[in-house]
């Protein structure tokens, strides 16, 4: 950006000087008309000013040679001028005031190379005679003036060149100097995070592993804000390096396939913990017919889908969040909408107009109530740039915000994301009652969610906002069905209990509401209200109470040996409990010589490698595995563990060799995605 301004305003100021030379030349060929000077001097000056602009326009020679042909053409339109004997004494004032210009450019020999025609001229009129001993004291005089004159001009010029030169010269050392500070700072920054996710891994790592086996209520919620704890402290660590990344431009992009509903699906476990007991309506909306296989900055488009959550949950007190991801066609594939709307504190115009520039003002107040860094937004709009979208915010103090952001992105299968057979077998009924809600957007917001449910799959669904319209529904339909809130529920049992022995009812509850329904048709989804919930379920696949579903439980991966290669004893620990959630019972080094020694008498199908460990790195190790025993590990897929958590880590670690990449803290679906994609390999 920065060369494309010098050279820019190089352009400006060459215009300039065409302009005052053209200027010049007309002055010229005036002056030659009226005083009836030679007749081809009209002509000629036409054609060299032509010449000078056909340079300029056509770019012939590089800028500083045109320069030197205009000021060349100059000299020679001043030479004929003051080859006249009246015009001699009125060349000095132009010169002046082209050396005076050409002191702005970085070469003075240009400058002093517009003085030549003066003297020219002078060596000139004595040969001819007009200059001699009996020349009038008036014309010495003006001479001799105008010769002080351009030395003056030079002077001045010199100087004016010497200051900026010194100038230029401090500000790239001050340039310089920041530009190594912000490098220190960054490199800080990653070392800080590094040490950081250490614990951060264990901690939600043991969490994690404590959570997926039974626990009795008081000890799982304890676990569950142990969990929720180290995903925000995780989340803070990472805007903070996303933060260091888009004040120093170097975010950079890394597209890969991938499937927008992963996307989704990972982005809503980052805040499915996050409503701060607030107990918000949160609806996650995917447009069905989205390709399923995109290409395009995956992680990218996972962080901005997290931070818009997490900032409008952060600052809603009441109401709801919406989030509807959907697309619009392009030439190139499609242009991938995000829509997060909130009913939170909305912000003022000059809040949206910072965020735009790219400002980042902290908040200072003393009865701070949200947490957070507030940089959630800032990083949206610099992630979002960089993959060549755009963020528009529309929002109003205390009447909630509306954030779009649109990336374009390719296509690499077409197939929809979400799509149902036989959708004839079903006929939905949905009752929630608009009148509950304390802010409307929230209903608009469902209506908008069963909306594309709907006409998106080709559904046949009923929805009703009172109980006499939903018994309507019920009366001229056979509903396969029917889809509630606890509202709804507890304001009729009896009714919805007879209900339940005909058709099943699915009732949307508060997360961590205990399952109080022992009806087997009654099965309860704990919000958020997320389409692949209704997917599932229409699929039934939905296990029931706990959100888990069938189809998503963790698959079972115990034929795979595997190998943990890690110089910290805790983080061995949770990538091996991690690793028992699939059925693998890993092996472990704790270092990369000890790691080497094991793969000379082991065969392993998978290994897992720190990738900075003392004495031998994790690349270092990788590259050694490989070459040992015939190159029998050359096939053997080697995974990169690392905290480097930056957005071109991904790149940098296939570059090196390894065959993918999982970030500190692991997370079970980085650790599911390569899981998948390996076994895939092994057949």
């Amino acid at each position: 950006m920065n060369n494309f301004n010098e050279y820019e305003r190089e352009t400006i100021s060459h215009i300039a000087y065409l302009a005052v030379l053209t200027l010049l030349g007309l002055l010229l060929m005036i002056v030659s008309y009226i005083s009836g000077w030679q007749s081809y001097s009209i002509p000629l000056t036409i054609v060299l000013l032509i010449f000078c602009w056909i340079a300029h326009l056509f770019n012939i020679g590089d800028q500083s040679q045109r320069l030197i042909f205009y000021t060349i053409g100059t000299g020679i339109m001043l030479f004929f001028y003051g080859s006249h004997p009246m015009a001699l004494t009125d060349v000095p004032i132009v010169i002046c005031l082209i050396v005076i210009s050409l002191s702005a450019k970085n070469d003075m020999k240009l400058a002093y190379f517009a003085i030549i025609p003066y003297p020219l001229l002078i060596i000139y009129h004595i040969f001819t005679g007009y200059i001699g001993f009996d020349t009038e004291q008036v014309v010495i005089s003006r001479l001799f003036l105008g010769i002080v004159a351009i030395i003056a001009s030079a002077i001045l010029a010199n100087s004016i060149f010497l200051n900026r030169i010194n100038s230029e010269k401090e500000y790239m050392e001050l340039k310089g100097e920041l530009d190594n500070a912000m490098s220190n700072t960054e490199a800080f920054l990653a070392n800080v995070s590094h040490e950081l996710r250490t614990p951060i891994n264990a901690i939600n790592g043991i969490s994690e592993i404590m959570l997926s086996n039974p626990l009795p209520d008081d000890l799982k919620q304890d676990a569950e804000s142990i969990h929720y704890a180290g995903k925000r402290i995780y989340n803070q660590i990472s805007n903070i390096l996303d933060f260091s990344e888009v004040t120093t431009g170097n975010i950079n992009v890394v597209p890969h396939e991938y499937e927008i509903t992963s996307v989704v699906n990972d982005a809503y476990e980052n805040i499915v913990w996050g409503d701060y007991g607030k107990n918000l309506e949160i609806i996650l909306d995917i447009q069905p017919d989205i390709p399923i296989t995109l290409f395009g900055d995956d992680l990218k488009i996972k962080k901005i889908i997290s931070e818009l959550l997490d900032n409008a949950i952060k600052f809603t007190t009441s109401g709801g969040v919406y989030l509807y991801v959907s697309k619009r066609d392009e030439k190139y594939g499609i242009n991938l909408n995000v829509d997060v709307k909130d009913t939170g504190v909305g912000m003022s115009r000059k809040e949206i107009e910072a965020i735009y520039k790219g400002y980042y003002k902290k908040d200072t107040s003393a009865d701070r109530t949200n947490g957070g860094m507030g940089i959630g937004l800032n990083i949206v709009h610099a992630l979002t740039s960089s993959m060549d979208g755009f963020m528009s915010i529309v929002s109003n103090v205390g009447e909630g915000t509306h954030v779009h952001v649109s990336v374009p992105q390719r296509i690499r299968n077409r197939q929809p994301s979400i799509y149902i057979q036989e959708t004839d077998k079903y006929n939905i009924g949905c009752y929630f009652n608009s009148d509950k809600y304390s802010r409307k957007e929230v209903a608009e917001y469902y209506r908008e969610f069963i909306k594309h449910v709907k006409y998106g799959l080709n559904l046949k669904m009923a929805s009703a906002s009172s109980l006499i319209e939903f018994k309507e529904i019920i009366k001229y339909n056979a509903l396969t069905h029917v889809f509630i809130s606890e509202w709804e529920y507890e304001m009729d049992r009896r009714y919805f209990d007879e209900l339940s022995k005909t058709t099943k009812i699915y009732i949307f509850v508060a997360r961590g509401k205990s399952n109080s329904y022992k009806n087997e048709n009654i099965i309860m989804i704990q919000k958020p209200v997320f389409i692949i919930n209704a997917l599932a379920i229409l699929h039934e696949d939905f296990s029931g109470f706990d959100g888990r579903f069938a189809n998503h439980s963790l698959p079972d991966y115990s034929r795979l040996k595997v190998l943990v290669v890690d110089d910290d004893s805790m983080n061995i620990m949770v990538a091996k409990g991690l690793l028992s959630m699939y059925g693998i019972d890993a092996f472990s080094a704790s270092s990369g010589r000890m790691a080497i020694d094991k793969c000379m008498v082991e065969n392993y199908d998978l290994i897992f490698m720190d990738h900075m460990m003392p004495g031998m790195d994790g690349v270092e190790a990788m590259k050694k595995i490989r070459k040992i025993r015939n190159g029998i590990y050359n096939d053997v897929p080697i995974i990169a563990l690392s905290a480097n958590a930056g957005s071109g880590a991904r790149n940098m670690f296939a570059q090196q060799g390894f065959d993918d990449f999982i970030a500190k803290p692991i997370e079970t679906s980085a650790m599911t995605r390569v899981l998948k994609k390996i076994s895939g390999d092994l057949g």
